[in-house]
This record gives C-alpha cells, structure tokens and sequence, in this order.
C-alpha cells in the first residue's frame, strides 16, 4: 500500500520485495530438505550442536524442534543455500512461527462460516443463559440478522458470541 501511495521510493521497495523472496524461498527449501538419521548425520549433529537425531526430519523441522539458529543447523548438515545472515534469521522466524499462523488462519475462516449463521428475527436474547444485561439490551436494540453483525456490536466478547452462537444452533435445531 505504501508503494501504490507514493510513500515508498521503487528501488527501496524492490529491495525488501527481493528479501521476502529469499526468505520465502529458503524458508520453503528447509522445510522440505529431508535430513535421515544416519551414522553420518547423527554423529555431526551429536558433535557438533548436541542434538540427538533419532527420526528423519527435515532443516525446518529440527529448526522448529531445537529452537537452534537455522544458518547454524544448515551449516552442519550441509543444506546448500547460502544467505546473509538477516535472511537466515528471518527464515527461521517464518519456519517456527508458520504453525501457528496457520491455525489462526484456520480460526479466521471458522469464525467467517460462523458470521454467516442467521440470528431470527424475533429471537429471545433475553433467554441466552449467561449474557450480561448490557449485552442482552445491545442485542435487542441492534437485532442483528446474523453473528458476523452481533460481532461488532461495542461490548460483544468472545462469551457472549458463543453463547449466542450456542442458543441460535440450539433453537433452530428444535431445542
């Protein structure tokens, strides 16, 4: 965005485009170079850094594993990349944080399925155990159509959402 504002001069913005690039890349090569347990391997990564590798793995893995800087473990066993170390860095902060970035995302698609469940329009709010009474009232004075619309209501907690969730389910399968 900073680009297409004008905020950011072309050849500064190609350079950190060209640095995500390799980061990405060498994120995306450690994490499939496959790293076996043999006599070799385990005797450098013994050695040399005090892991014991007893289950093939891949760099990212055994990154992600010992918490070890990446250029560190890439050098012992090998891996065939070369970058400055600020890249390196950074590769490994894509490799052990990609787990839980995903899980979030896997979070975010969740909650927009759920912000698409219709709330009726004569619901009892008033009835969902557990609501504070400011909720209850904001809920009857907003009457939103769905959970997506309840969600932005100022006030509206993730409790409040799931227990209103919990009653809408409830009630439109005849409980």
């Amino acid at each position: 965005m900073g680009r297409r504002l004008g905020l950011i001069p072309i050849r500064i913005y190609n350079r950190i485009m060209a640095a995500e690039d390799r980061i990405e890349t060498l994120a995306r090569k450690a994490e499939t170079f496959s790293i076996t347990p043999t006599r070799e391997n385990r005797g450098k990564l013994l050695r040399q850094i005090g892991v014991n590798l007893e289950d093939a793995t891949t760099l990212g893995g055994l990154h992600r594993r010992t918490r070890l800087p990446l250029d560190r473990l890439a050098s012992v066993l090998g891996f065939p990349l070369k970058a400055d170390p600020e890249i390196w860095s950074r590769a490994g902060e894509e490799i052990l944080y990609a787990p839980y970035r995903e899980r979030q995302m896997e979070e975010v698609k969740h909650l927009s399925a759920l912000g698409q469940t219709r709330i009726p329009d004569s619901f009892p709010f008033h009835e969902i155990p557990g609501l504070s009474r400011e909720i209850e009232e904001k809920l009857a004075a907003a009457r939103p159509h769905t959970l997506g619309e309840a969600r932005i209501l100022p006030g509206m907690t993730p409790a409040a959402l799931t227990a209103l969730y919990v009653a809408v389910t409830l009630r439109a399968s005849g409980h």
